[in-house]
């Protein structure tokens, strides 16, 4: 039996766990749960080239839209179209769950999480979950196919050039061969 395949953020107060990642489907899917504990949050961002469905499994979850706030309970479901600025928080007093699908598979997502994840649990992230080394914070856009939102696009061009810098240091290697599932995509 596989183990459980389980990456936490101590900032942001969430648990991942993958139940199906774009290597192991052959590419077909990323399929995962997130966990938010009581006042966690996944900051605002855009996906370029995916879309996504998050399903609540487990307490209310209070989802910013393109700037539309809704709660969803147990059950409900929003697709998140690329290009949608998004973000996910936990308002209630419990822990909140919900599953993340993105057909095809994006290795690249997975692995953004994954070192996010990391450099949190080690304290080289802000007190917001923003990695410390902007290079860092270059390298997981390019691999999550992830810009900014709002006016804080007009840094996407600085955020490219920063992953150059990490992968021209060797960074980008480090974080992979740190935090990364075997044979994850190097860009």
């Amino acid at each position: 039996m596989m183990q459980p395949d389980i990456v936490t953020n101590p900032v942001t107060k969430e648990t991942i766990e993958f139940l199906d990642t774009a290597r192991r489907s052959g590419g077909r899917r990323s399929r995962f749960i997130v966990t938010l504990q009581p006042g966690g949050a996944i900051a605002a961002h855009v996906h370029r080239t995916y879309d996504e469905r998050v399903e609540v499994v487990e307490g209310v979850a209070t989802i910013a839209l393109d700037g539309v706030t809704k709660q969803f309970a147990v059950g409900e479901a929003v697709s998140i179209e690329k290009g949608q600025t998004h973000a996910i928080r936990n308002a209630s007093d419990s822990p909140m769950a919900f599953r993340v699908d993105v057909e095809p598979g994006h290795g690249g997502y997975e692995t953004m999480l994954r070192v996010l994840c990391g450099v949190a649990r080690e304290g080289r992230s802000s007190s917001k979950g923003i990695p410390k080394d902007p290079r860092v914070i270059g390298l997981v856009g390019t691999w999550g196919d992830s810009n900014l939102p709002g006016l804080l696009r007009v840094f996407q061009p600085l955020l490219g050039f920063l992953a150059f810098l990490g992968r021209r240091a060797g960074l980008d290697r480090e974080l992979l061969e740190r935090y990364a599932e075997p044979a994850a995509p190097r860009d």
